[in-house]
């Protein structure tokens, strides 16, 4: 659902040629009224932003759909490959090449250190109390290096224990990186 038209603020009165001032039934006038371009410009604003947000809720839903993320997956390799015989690299560059992604956790303050740490250990992080340790005094820090875009979203995905509707402190806290 789009935005258009939510913004509602006061329009002007029209002028009529003789001078007249004619209110339509959904116009209303008021001293502080703003001119029609002004409210035509903060309602397109509003409309744009919006939009935007909701571009960006669907995005990140994203993450969370399997077929979206097989398919971007296979044109993220099929692209790095293509790029590598472009160069006349070898297939062992091209297997270096896919796995430049990196997972990143942020500090949130909504789930434990605890949870956090029973969560990373659970997936096989190593140090997962110091790692949130040094998430909590830093803000973010880096959990799996050098995987293959998918390697790093399933990573996120992992069932955290404590989620009662399967998301994880990984999804929920996370930052995946390109680097």
């Amino acid at each position: 659902m789009g935005a258009r038209g939510l913004l509602r603020l006061p329009r002007p009165a029209r002028r009529r040629h003789d001078g007249t001032t004619a209110i339509s039934a959904t116009e209303t006038t008021t001293a502080d009224s703003l001119p029609e371009d002004v409210v035509n410009v903060a309602d397109s604003l509003f409309t744009a932003i919006v939009d935007f947000c909701e571009e960006m809720d669907k995005r990140s839903m994203q993450v969370f759909n399997a077929e979206f993320l097989d398919a971007q997956d296979r044109r993220t390799l099929e692209e790095l490959r293509r790029r590598v015989q472009e160069r006349g690299d070898s297939m062992e560059d091209a297997q270096i090449l896919e796995k430049q992604f990196h997972a990143r956790i942020c500090d949130d303050d909504v789930h434990s250190d605890e949870d956090l740490a029973s969560s990373l250990s659970k997936k096989g992080i190593s140090g997962a109390e110091d790692l949130v340790r040094t998430i909590d005094s830093n803000g973010s820090e880096i959990v799996a290096r050098d995987r293959t875009l998918r390697d790093a979203l399933t990573l996120m995905q992992a069932p955290h224990p404590a989620s009662r509707a399967g998301s994880t402190a990984l999804s929920t806290m996370h930052e995946l990186a390109h680097s």
